[in-house]
């Protein structure tokens, strides 16, 4: 039988912390990837960008080694990651910053949920949000929550959705919107559309190696744990939380600089967080030459490199 992950690049499936923390590294490569970018279309003269520095289609055909093509990152049931005790201020502040400056850059951040609350959508999201669908919703609230504050009124009602018109939703950019349908596709039809989709990038060359069935083997990726010994500094048994976020950040900007985003609660939530699978944990610790007591860690809570394995 043909999936999806004939055709993504990375993708899990599951709403345990592993999961979730699976992610939050997406969104942090997704930004790092925009900054890649934004490096190379900061070079080009004028001439080549005279609608404004950001990604075009002659662009990426003209610099196909850039690889500038459109890359999507899809999370669904977003709400889980949004209402997490440990994860969800990195989740809102990572999701935001991709919503204002990765599509310029050809970097699409697809969110969805069932559960259209305020929790479940941060107002830095939502406010963020260009382009909004939302299906048929019970209340006014919901509706605003996706459609914008003031859609109701407005006369943007997905309230107004009966549940018997399956695929029918309100489309929204800025303050106007229109009633749209979705095609419903069966399975076997899905299929193939994969099996299309795959000959095309097979022939283009654009499968990653995660796609074409290459296993990708954890020890090729570099982890917190990897970050956190390169940046230890030598014979310091202990170091609190938020200097280490912001050791990680100078080290690993494109990953870290969202946490000095945060305040030192937060940076330190989000270190605690993207340790958690290591089962490494945080803890108070009093250093009296930098700041007394906060949260931190001990050089040997971290594991050998062939325990980490």
């Amino acid at each position: 039988m043909f999936h999806l992950k004939h055709l993504r690049g990375r993708g899990v499936s599951g709403d345990e912390d592993e999961d979730l923390e699976a992610a939050l590294g997406g969104m942090r490569s997704g930004i790092a990837e925009y900054q890649r970018r934004a490096k190379f279309i900061k070079g080009l003269p004028a001439s080549e960008v005279p609608d404004g520095r950001r990604v075009t289609r002659a662009l990426a055909e003209k610099y196909p080694e850039q690889q500038l093509g459109p890359r999507v990152i899809v999370i669904d049931e977003v709400q889980e990651l949004f209402t997490h005790a440990e994860y969800k201020e990195e989740a809102a502040a990572l999701a935001t910053r991709l919503i204002k400056k990765g599509r310029a850059y050809g970097i699409i951040l697809i969110l969805l949920t069932q559960n259209p609350d305020a929790p479940s959508l941060p107002s830095s999201v939502s406010s963020s949000v260009g382009t909004r669908l939302c299906l048929a919703v019970m209340d006014w609230r919901a509706n605003n929550n996706v459609l914008g504050t003031g859609a109701y009124d407005r006369g943007l009602r997905a309230t107004d959705i009966s549940i018997d018109e399956q695929g029918t939703g309100i489309l929204a950019r800025g303050c106007e919107g229109i009633t749209v349908r979705a095609a419903f596709i069966r399975q076997t039809e899905a299929e193939d559309i994969g099996k299309r989709a795959l000959a095309l990038r097979t022939a283009a060359g654009t499968l990653t190696r995660q796609a074409v069935g290459a296993q990708v083997e954890e020890q090729d990726v570099e982890t917190v744990l990897d970050h956190l010994r390169a940046i230890w500094p030598d014979g310091v048994e202990t170091v609190h939380s938020h200097r280490l976020v912001e050791a990680l950040a100078a080290y690993r900007a494109d990953l870290y600089r969202p946490w000095t985003e945060m305040d030192a609660a937060g940076a330190s939530t989000a270190l605690s967080a993207a340790l958690k699978p290591f089962r490494v944990s945080t803890r108070q610790l009093t250093i009296r030459e930098c700041c007394g007591g906060a949260k931190g860690l001990r050089y040997v809570d971290l594991p050998a490199t062939e325990d980490a394995e």
